[in-house]
């Protein structure tokens, strides 16, 4: 099953009004009743999309009182993508892969900040604000690295119950924050895109009370022995950023970092309705091309024209390989690494949302989708650029 980012019906209404129509008619009288139950939220709204910006309330984070402008030396013809493989023979134009593709909403090309190849679809513009899924992921680590520089925070060590004290009943104290960084932390937790019965990341995304969701944490195995990839790390990432610093999310976004790279627009984070605090682990939302001066940012070491927003030692951090405390090779610190030789990471969201960051060539790619094909290989499709470049 896809996610339509047009807003059509779900595909489970689809299958009981084809298969079983009393059990929809039932089904409709339960959704109405239970109209603010999660699983009513996930059948009508089709899980996910863009259209979600509109859905959720959100906190406001300012743009920068200057923009930095990247030049453009558009080239859209240099580039040829070979679907299948590296070695180029069967390759088309980037702009035919795309337009093949379908589902691409924005790409964008810069090097040596300079753009090269922009492209947008399906109505979407350079003004256009995007969610980002689980890029936001990415972002919030970059916050623990600066509030830690700033000693908000005292150690990555640090037992998580320090900062929330109110998961002490929940057997949480051998979880530290770079546990959950690493996604080892040991929480038991469904990260399910399909069943919305069945299904933890839903109360995460569509409930609307945070604290309600997180005194149903529970450990499924001791922390640091596995790998295991959750949002539920991430949003305790977020509460305890919240609680060090004294700030919502948004805020101290945009003090550190938004309002200082020269941003276009206002960017935002969606938030949960029965209290103000951001859904970390996925919903910041931004233009594509502010997205690509936050991907400059960390090319750059977290260095903005002389200006260090996010400590050095930190973007050095997350691109460590340790497999300790039960990480795993390729994933440090939110941050997704690339091939050792090239030495490119990236941030992901869901439905392939990318900033792909290459510093050998200062190269920034990124890609903004509204659906996830298995058929295509964003990362083949990034080196292949590179290796044009």
């Amino acid at each position: 099953m896809t996610i339509d980012s047009h807003g059509t019906q779900s595909p489970y209404l689809w299958y009981l009004m084809i298969k079983c129509p009393k059990a929809l008619l039932c089904a409709s009288i339960l959704l109405l009743t239970l109209s603010s139950c999660t699983v009513s939220r996930s059948l009508f709204w089709n899980f996910a999309g863009q259209k979600d910006i509109k859905r959720f309330p959100s906190n406001t984070i300012r743009k920068d009182s200057s923009t930095f402008d990247f030049a453009k030396e558009l080239t859209p013809s240099n580039f040829y993508i070979d679907h299948y493989s590296h070695h180029g023979s069967n390759a088309i134009p980037l702009e035919e892969f795309l337009s093949d593709f379908k589902h691409n909403l924005a790409f964008v090309v810069i090097k040596n900040d300079s753009i090269l190849f922009e492209r947008y679809a399906d109505g979407y513009s350079d003004q256009s604000i995007v969610t980002t899924f689980s890029v936001s992921k990415t972002i919030i680590s970059m916050l623990i690295g600066i509030a830690l520089e700033e000693g908000s925070i005292n150690s990555i060590h640090d037992p998580i119950v320090n900062y929330l004290p109110s998961l002490s009943d929940h057997g949480f104290q051998k979880i530290t924050i770079e546990h959950l960084l690493k996604h080892t932390s040991g929480i038991r937790f469904k990260e399910r895109y399909i069943n919305p019965f069945n299904n933890d990341v839903a109360r995460y995304y569509y409930g609307k009370d945070v604290y309600k969701a997180i005194e149903k944490l529970k450990l499924e195995t001791e922390p640091g022995q596995s790998f295991h990839y959750h949002s539920a790390n991430t949003q305790l990432l977020g509460l305890i950023l919240i609680r060090a610093t004294g700030m919502s999310i948004a805020d101290y976004m945009e003090s550190r970092i938004w309002s200082k790279i020269g941003t276009e627009l206002d960017a935002s984070w969606s938030t949960y309705e029965k209290q103000p605090v951001e859904k970390a682990f996925c919903c910041f939302n931004s233009s594509t091309i502010d997205l690509a001066r936050f991907g400059r940012l960390m090319l750059n070491r977290g260095n903005w024209n002389g200006e260090q927003i996010i400590p050095a030692d930190w973007i050095d951090k997350t691109h460590e390989r340790s497999m300790e405390e039960g990480g795993i090779w390729g994933y440090q610190y939110h941050v997704i690494l690339g091939l050792k030789e090239y030495g490119d990471f990236m941030a992901q969201g869901l439905y392939d949302q990318y900033i792909y960051m290459m510093p050998k060539k200062d190269i920034v790619i990124v890609a903004v989708n509204s659906t996830h094909k298995p058929t295509v290989n964003w990362r083949l499709v990034f080196l292949q650029i590179v290796d044009q470049l």
